[in-house]
């Protein structure tokens, strides 16, 4: 199984692709969970959505936010941005040096 082709919503077919593409598809739709609060909770101010929420209402938090990769992502909940970086892929374009350079406060250690 080279490629995924299309995601099928049977169960059993479901739990038969290999394990690397079940993480993928759960980390999916993480993202894609993170990307429904964003809209639900700016469903009515959607124009004036920031830089960093129309970003994330479309792809997600990841690395590749233009927000996130400025320095400028406002993390509250510290723990659990560091536990997003540390057990998903979405931000394997940056090593941990480069992490804690622009968000000291995550403190990473390889």
């Amino acid at each position: 199984m080279n490629k995924i082709k299309c995601i099928t919503f049977d169960k059993k077919a479901q739990e038969a692709l290999p394990e690397h593409i079940k993480a993928k598809m759960r980390a999916n739709m993480d993202k894609s969970k993170l990307a429904d609060t964003i809209n639900t909770i700016s469903v009515h101010d959607n124009l004036s959505a920031k830089e960093c929420e129309r970003y994330g209402m479309t792809w997600g938090c990841d690395g590749k936010c233009p927000v996130f990769s400025k320095g400028k992502c406002k993390m509250e909940d510290i723990e659990a941005f560091r536990k997003q970086i540390t057990t998903t892929d979405r931000f394997d374009n940056f090593t941990y040096e480069e992490l804690n350079k622009l968000y000291p406060k995550l403190n990473l250690i390889d």
